[in-house]
């Protein structure tokens, strides 16, 4: 990856730890793909956050024949080195999540033989989600004498929409 790694410092000088740091935490990248044309990271020095202090940001760029993963977040830590492992981690995931994809490792969702989604989704919205009947044994509510959490409306299915009441203007 020595050939293909850039690395960029704005607003900071740059220091042999963190340039050491990243090409351990890029070297590492390249066990889960080779198809890794070229990363560049780019470290912003600590910006002056009112509230939190001076935090540091961490971007990644790992392209592919065709694509790219970019991985960039707010800044949120004040040490450089926790900056750089939590994005190589994010870089990390995203990685292996595309060469998922990439393979054709992810789940499908079968339909049942004979029958097409449309149709299974046509039964399942048939189903009414409420019951008007309470849980035995649930507290509170209906079950106690009290309301219910639905609406009348919502008992026999119908949904009616509520009536607003006209907005007060100042």
């Amino acid at each position: 990856m020595e050939g293909r790694l850039r690395i960029i410092f704005l607003d900071m000088s740059s220091s042999e730890a963190v340039e050491g740091k990243i090409r351990e935490r890029a070297t590492d990248l390249e066990r889960f793909s080779e198809r890794i044309e070229k990363c560049q990271v780019w470290v912003h020095g600590p910006n002056r956050h009112h509230r939190r202090g001076r935090l540091f940001d961490v971007r990644i760029r790992l392209s592919f024949p065709g694509e790219d993963i970019v991985v960039g977040s707010q800044p949120r830590e004040e040490d450089v080195h926790v900056a750089i492992r939590n994005a190589f981690d994010a870089a990390r995931r995203r990685l292996e999540d595309h060469e998922r994809r990439r393979r054709g490792q992810t789940k499908s969702h079968r339909v049942a033989q004979g029958e097409s989604a449309r149709a299974i989704r046509a039964k399942s919205a048939s189903v009414a989600p409420f019951s008007a009947e309470p849980r035995p044994g649930a507290e509170g509510g209906a079950a106690r004498g009290g309301t219910s959490r639905q609406r009348p409306h919502d008992r026999e299915g119908l949904h009616a929409p509520r009536e607003r009441r006209p907005r007060r203007r100042l």
